[in-house]
């Protein structure tokens, strides 16, 4: 879902990703964690671009231009950060 108001209201969003994670660093640049890898957008959700492969967990940013996300390069039980 997305909303455009405050979240006062919620639309269906037809081009979203599944994710655990969303960052925002601008109303339109943002990023997904996902089960098959990393994602970045620059128009708001409407398309988005994958940049790495492999299950991402967390996304994190201290600015728009600087960040960080963690990669997992091994399977449960032994899952090894990357």
């Amino acid at each position: 879902y997305r909303t455009l108001d405050g979240g006062k209201t919620w639309e269906t969003f037809p081009n979203a990703i599944a994710s655990w994670q969303y960052r925002f660093v601008t109303p339109d640049k943002g990023f997904a964690a996902t089960f098959d890898g990393f994602y970045e957008t620059q128009n708001g959700g409407r398309t988005w671009q994958k940049r790495f492969e492999g299950r991402s967990q967390l996304v994190g940013f201290a600015s728009e231009r600087e960040g960080f996300f963690v990669r997992t390069i091994k399977e449960y039980p032994n899952d090894v950060p990357d």
